[in-house]
């Protein structure tokens, strides 16, 4: 496992336990199935598995070279075409102005688009596989598993009973996924040492992820509250456009954050640490695009067209907004984590404590942000002066954890400066 990429591996797994845990889900739950908590978490597991596998299969061909090189590559577009068919569901689903019944003729159009990704990827994880037993049954099952509709109407015409549809629609992916690991870590031992990113650089790069984060939120709150005093038409416009603005501006610096840790569980760095805070920064970026796209079809959405626009919980609905920063609040906390232990490995017992103290004051701020936002419903009944200081306190929390966690990643890339991870260990061998 040392040798495989870590992202690759996680993706994987995080792919098995998300099928599982989606067929729990719709066999339990349907009324969950199309709420608004579960499909907001649903499409972040979705992006962190997608970006994880095409990643870690882009370190893959980097190490492999021939026919595994190749298919690592088409493992990659592969990703890339799930995470773009991701994109257009939640386009359609949210705010497209034809309707309910168009919705369905658009996924009928992403059901044939989904079948070929599905089959390319399996192609390419076939490729992959020495064993020919797993080359042979990854194209099969991609076929029989996800075939295309009109193959799947023929295949399956004499089903009738619903549990067992669901589960013919969801273990194929299982089995898909168990199958891929099987097909890399056949490949283990063939693989080489790529170079490997600079750490210092990747722990200043998710530092400045985080600096983006608290000065987008800072301008972006004090821009609205500028708004909010200007009662008019034009004014309210542009408070929705700020609504819509401050998540996005999240994500990218999210996204940004997450490609720092990647490049650093490359390193010898806690990589399996580093790769689940990737992967959890990864999730809140779906959860944030769930959100923004149900924002815009409330704010510029058809309300006649029977979809999400029409449903205010997009906005009140608290355990979705709590969810995006408590995700994104347990991946910086895994970097943190990460850090203490490098001063750890690094004999600075100064450093290792001060992180650890102030990790634990990072935490303690984020949960009680998150305690006062759930309670802020009550707030708003009590009057404007105690919502304002509500929201107030919840920002400053917030910005002041986000201020400490950017300070502790810039410190990680002092200690590698001081010792560089880079460089091979000196070994005494006495003659």
């Amino acid at each position: 496992m040392k040798r495989l990429p870590h992202a690759l591996v996680l993706g994987l797994g995080l792919e098995i336990a998300f099928s599982v845990a989606y067929l729990i889900v719709m066999v339990t739950s349907r009324e969950a199935m199309f709420g608004a908590t579960w499909p907001a978490v649903a499409n972040g597991i979705d992006v962190a598995s997608h970006v994880l596998i095409g990643a870690g299969a882009l370190y893959f061909a980097r190490a492999a070279a021939g026919r595994a090189a190749t298919g690592a590559k088409l493992v990659a577009a592969g990703q890339l075409g799930m995470l773009v068919m991701l994109g257009c569901w939640l386009a359609i689903a949210q705010w497209h102005p034809a309707g309910y019944d168009r919705v369905l003729a658009w996924i009928a159009y992403l059901r044939y688009a989904q079948s070929i990704v599905v089959l390319a990827t399996a192609v390419g994880f076939a490729l992959i596989a020495r064993p020919s037993a797993v080359s042979l049954a990854l194209p099969i099952v991609a076929i029989a598993g996800v075939p295309l509709p009109v193959v799947g109407r023929w295949l399956y015409a004499g089903v009738d009973s619903v549990m067992f549809a669901y589960v013919i629609q969801m273990l194929p992916f299982i089995v898909l996924a168990g199958l891929s690991i099987v097909a890399v870590w056949s490949r283990r031992d063939e693989l080489a040492e790529p170079p490997r990113p600079g750490a210092g650089q990747a722990f200043t790069a998710a530092s400045n992820a985080l600096w983006l984060r608290v000065i987008a939120a800072v301008s972006l709150a004090a821009f609205g509250f500028l708004v909010g005093f200007t009662r008019t038409d034009e004014a309210a416009r542009l408070l929705r456009a700020v609504m819509l603005l401050a998540p996005l501006c999240d994500a990218i610096a999210l996204v940004l954050f997450a490609r720092a840790l990647l490049a650093l569980a490359r390193t010898a760095i806690a990589p399996w640490w580093l790769t689940a805070s990737a992967a959890f920064a990864l999730a809140a970026v779906g959860m944030i695009a769930t959100r923004v796209t149900s924002l815009y079809a409330l704010f510029y959405g058809d309300r006649g067209s029977g979809s999400t626009a029409d449903d205010p919980s997009v906005i009140t609905n608290g355990l979705v907004a709590q969810l995006v920063p408590l995700v994104a609040a347990i991946g910086i906390a895994l970097v943190l984590i990460a850090v203490a232990r490098l001063a750890r490995e690094r004999a600075d017992d100064d450093v290792r404590e001060n992180v650890v103290i102030r990790t634990g004051v990072f935490v303690a701020l984020i949960v009680g942000a998150m305690l006062m936002a759930h309670f802020t419903t009550n707030w708003l009944s009590e009057g404007a002066g105690a919502a304002a200081i509500a929201l107030l306190s919840i920002a400053g929390a917030t910005l002041y954890a986000l201020t400490i966690a950017a300070k502790l990643c810039a410190q990680g890339a002092e200690l590698v400066a001081r010792d560089p991870v880079t460089l091979p260990a000196a070994k005494l061998v006495r003659s």
